[in-house]
C-alpha cells in the first residue's frame, strides 16, 4: 500500500496537481490544434483523483495530458463509449469521436493504483446537412480550426465540394516541393477523409477512405481546382495558372501554359526551378516545362504554377 500512495503522489506532483493552480491536465485534440488551452483544463473536484470538465461540445481525436506531454501525463485508447467509463492507457493511441457530441460533463480519475479512466456524459450534437468540408494540412499549418481550405458544395445535396486552392510546400526548402493534406468533414478534426495507405508521391487524383488516420495525400505545391465526391471519396485536383503580385513592388508573375511572363521588371529577374536551378535571367518571358517554379524580382521572391 505504501508503494502504491507513493506512486500516486509522485505522478500527481509530476503533472501538477493543484487546487488553487488548476488540474494542469487537459483534454488536447483537433478542437483546439492540440494545445494546452485554458478552456479545455480539467477543475479538481473534492474527491482525491478526480478532475472534470463541464459543458463543452466537440469531436474528432484527442487525448488527456498535461501541458508538456509529460510521460507520467499522457493518456490515451482505444475502447471509447460515450456514457460508459474509458480505461485510459498511459502513452497510448489517440481516442476519437467519429461526430460531435455535446457534453455535460467529463470526468477524469486517476486511481491510486496508477491506472486512469474518463466518463464522457453527453448526447450527439445535432447539425444540419453538410455544406462545406475542409482541407486540412500544410494549408492550413496543421490548425484544425482554420478555415483556409474550405470547400464548398456545387448545389444542394450534390455530395460534391470545390473550390480553388493554393498548397504551399511542407518545407521551404524542399526538393520535392510536396504539400500535404487531408480532408475533413467539419473543424475540429471531425469525419475525416484520407488515404487507404501512406502517400509519398505527387497525387492529383484518387479515392479518399472516411477513417482517422495520421497519413496524408501529398500534391506537388501548386495552385489547383480542387472537386472532392464525398458520396464515393473520390477527388481530382485540376492544375490552375498562376497569377501573383510580388509584394511591395509593381511587379506581376503570370504563370500559364508552358511559359512564365514577368511584368514591370527590367532587370535582376531570376527564374529557378523548384529543386533551386537556375532556368533563366533577365528575361522577362520564359518557356518552361510544368512544375513549380521561384521568380525572383526586384529582390522580392513568389512561387508560381505552371501548367
Amino acid at each position: 500500500m505504501r508503494k502504491i500512495s507513493t506512486l500516486l503522489v509522485a505522478i500527481m506532483a509530476a503533472v501538477s496537481f493543484s487546487m488553487s493552480a488548476g488540474s494542469g491536465i487537459f483534454l488536447r485534440g483537433g478542437m483546439n490544434s492540440w494545445k494546452a488551452d485554458a478552456a479545455w483544463e480539467f477543475q479538481a473536484t473534492s474527491t482525491t483523483g478526480v478532475y472534470t470538465i463541464e459543458n463543452v461540445s466537440f469531436g474528432g481525436a484527442f487525448k488527456v495530458a498535461d501541458a508538456t506531454w509529460s510521460t507520467a501525463c499522457n493518456w490515451g485508447g482505444s475502447s471509447l463509449q460515450v456514457g460508459n467509463p474509458c480505461n485510459l492507457v498511459s502513452g497510448g493511441a489517440n481516442l476519437n469521436l467519429a461526430d460531435v457530441y455535446d457534453f455535460s460533463k467529463i470526468t477524469f480519475t486517476l486511481k491510486s493504483d496508477g491506472t486512469a479512466t474518463l466518463l464522457m456524459v453527453g448526447t450527439k450534437h445535432v447539425a444540419g446537412a453538410i455544406t462545406k468540408v475542409y482541407v486540412i494540412g500544410n494549408i492550413t499549418s496543421w490548425d484544425f480550426n482554420d478555415t483556409t481550405g474550405v470547400l464548398n458544395q456545387t448545389a444542394a445535396n450534390s455530395g460534391i465540394f470545390e473550390n480553388t486552392l493554393t498548397l504551399p510546400s511542407s518545407v521551404s526548402t524542399d526538393p520535392a516541393g510536396l504539400s500535404y493534406w487531408r480532408i475533413y468533414e467539419q473543424l475540429g478534426q471531425v469525419g475525416c477523409w484520407g488515404p487507404a495507405e501512406k502517400d509519398s508521391v505527387n497525387t492529383t487524383s484518387g479515392t479518399l477512405v472516411k477513417a482517422e488516420t495520421d497519413d496524408a495525400i501529398s500534391t506537388t505545391a501548386g495552385t489547383y481546382k480542387f472537386s472532392f465526391n464525398i458520396n464515393t471519396g473520390d477527388f481530382t485536383l485540376t492544375p490552375q495558372s498562376g497569377v501573383a503580385t510580388i509584394a511591395n513592388d509593381n511587379v506581376k508573375v503570370v504563370a500559364s501554359t508552358n511559359e512564365i511572363n514577368i511584368y514591370g521588371a527590367t532587370k535582376n529577374i531570376a527564374v529557378y526551378n523548384i529543386a533551386g536551378v537556375l532556368v533563366s535571367r533577365n528575361q522577362a518571358s520564359v518557356s518552361c516545362a510544368p512544375g513549380v517554379y521561384i521568380v525572383k524580382a526586384n529582390g522580392k521572391t513568389q512561387k508560381v504554377l505552371v501548367r
